[in-house]
């Protein structure tokens, strides 16, 4: 079976932050940052991300091979769930990043045990969690005002949204096997952020394997799917089912992976905004 690149970043998170909720995580690592941080190792896209949004793209010397960052020097040394510790060491850095809801936080030790730094940022489940992270980021970076900055702009755009009114909807970041957004899950904040009711919110799992069964019984109005040709793959599996709500008016809609498979500021606004205009749309009724 073939996942998408996108899926190991948001089912892989789901199952860590699964593991830290029931005790079983990587603990908090000890000792402290340099003063000032010149070279820094990413092993999260979304930190990475962050990095760049707040013009410190120039201090990565290392990042996965899922991130990108304004800076041609900066090495690939880690794939989403497997760091490459002689090239990290190798790199000297001052710190490592590393998300707490990342699968790779679990390789946390092995970079300690070589006398690096790592810093272990926590678990994003909303927007409140994420501005925490920002902020402490940008702290780390010397950019605290600056990162208080843009999120005052930040959170003006996402309260300058027009938002949908509990639209009942479900979210998917697969097809095969069919994977929804539950609860807790950071993509389930964006749906109720977007005036979404999340048909899904119940299931006290981050992203669940849900069953045809379960789909039809929920009856969304809007189907939203992570995955190209959404409408095509629920058209021909519902083929049978005549009174599906969101197939029957036509409200089926694929997204890309540009935004809501990471954890910044910038890319939350763009996927509220994303979804609220999706849940708005009121299809074409077959």
């Amino acid at each position: 079976m073939t996942f998408p690149r996108t899926l190991f970043l948001v089912v892989g998170s789901a199952v860590l932050l699964w593991a830290l909720s029931h005790g079983e995580g990587v603990e908090p690592g000890e000792g402290r940052p340099p003063a000032v941080l010149s070279r820094i190792v990413s092993l999260s896209p979304s930190l990475t991300r962050q990095m760049v949004d707040l013009n410190a793209g120039g201090l990565l010397v290392g990042i996965t091979n899922y991130c990108s960052a304004e800076n041609s020097n900066a090495k690939v040394v880690s794939s989403i769930v497997q760091p490459n510790l002689e090239r990290i060491y190798s790199l000297k850095p001052d710190a490592v990043f590393i998300a707490a809801g990342d699968v790779i936080a679990s390789r946390a030790a092995r970079l300690e045990a070589l006398g690096l730094y790592v810093h272990r940022f926590g678990i994003i489940r909303n927007f409140n969690d994420l501005a925490g992270q920002y902020l402490e980021l940008g702290s780390l970076l010397g950019r605290r005002n600056a990162a208080m900055a843009k999120l005052r702009g930040y959170r003006k755009e996402i309260l300058s949204i027009k938002r949908a009114r509990g639209v009942r909807c479900a979210f998917f970041v697969s097809h095969n096997p069919l994977v929804a957004v539950g609860g807790g899950s950071f993509i389930d904040a964006i749906l109720g952020e977007a005036g979404g009711e999340n048909v899904f919110k119940g299931v006290d799992i981050p992203y669940p394997i849900v069953s045809m069964e379960t789909v039809v019984a929920q009856d969304p109005e809007v189907i939203i799917s992570m995955m190209p040709g959404a409408e095509e793959f629920f058209m021909k599996t519902f083929a049978e089912v005549k009174g599906l709500s969101a197939l029957r008016n036509g409200r089926v809609a694929s997204v890309g992976t540009d935004h809501l498979p990471y954890y910044t500021p910038e890319d939350y606004f763009a996927s509220v905004r994303l979804i609220a205009k999706i849940l708005l749309d009121p299809g074409i009724k077959r």
